[in-house]
């Protein structure tokens, strides 16, 4: 039976994930304010967090509570993560190193994508877990020990050191190398001028 506080989680889960779906969507549009000519993501939750406040979603309290620690912008499709001499294709599911170019599994993927993305900061048993189930796999804490321990092992496999990813007890993982995110471009679609 699934507990009142389970389904808060889930549902300030389902919300955080559902901002950053608008963020991206929000920045395909041309013209936004900031310096690279887009809103950039601590303005843009705190101005969801305004609305969720206005409808009487959540209290002011509440919405400091869940955005102060929304770490690093999400990331749109087309990212490649550089790090030592190698890089990450999340979408072809491939890392290239210098001993070759290797492909994960879906399920080490998607688990290797959740962590490498914090960029350095820890990725929380609930953001793997929640990858994992985005995903379809299963996120029970057997298959999350089982993912960590083929991924070290694929991993050095490809050349990389195994302790590139390192567990922080009671908290997650992390991935201690330092990471590049490089954004393909996408092509644009031209606002239509006003006159």
């Amino acid at each position: 039976m699934i507990t009142e506080r389970e389904k808060t989680e889930a549902y300030y889960e389902y919300v955080k994930r559902l901002i950053e779906r608008c963020y991206e969507a929000v920045n395909e549009v041309p013209g936004l304010r900031g310096s690279n000519g887009k809103i950039t993501y601590a303005d843009f939750v705190n101005t969801m967090g305004q609305g969720l406040v206005e409808l009487g979603v959540f209290t002011p309290k509440e919405v400091r509570l869940k955005t102060t620690n929304t770490g690093k912008e999400p990331l749109s499709s087309g990212a490649v993560y550089q790090f030592l001499d190698s890089a990450y294709y999340p979408e072809i599911r491939t890392i290239n190193t210098p001993e070759g170019r290797f492909t994960l599994t879906n399920r080490l993927s998607v688990f290797f994508s959740a962590i490498i993305s914090k960029q350095g900061n820890i990725a929380t048993h609930d953001n793997v877990r929640c990858a994992l189930n985005d995903a379809g796999f299963s996120s029970s804490e057997q298959n999350i020990k089982t993912s960590i321990h083929h991924l070290r092992r694929k991993l050095e496999e490809f050349g990389l050191p195994e302790d590139i990813i390192v567990t922080v007890l009671g908290k997650g993982y992390r991935f201690i190398a330092e990471v590049v995110v490089i954004q393909k471009a996408r092509p644009s679609v031209q606002p239509a001028v006003r006159t």
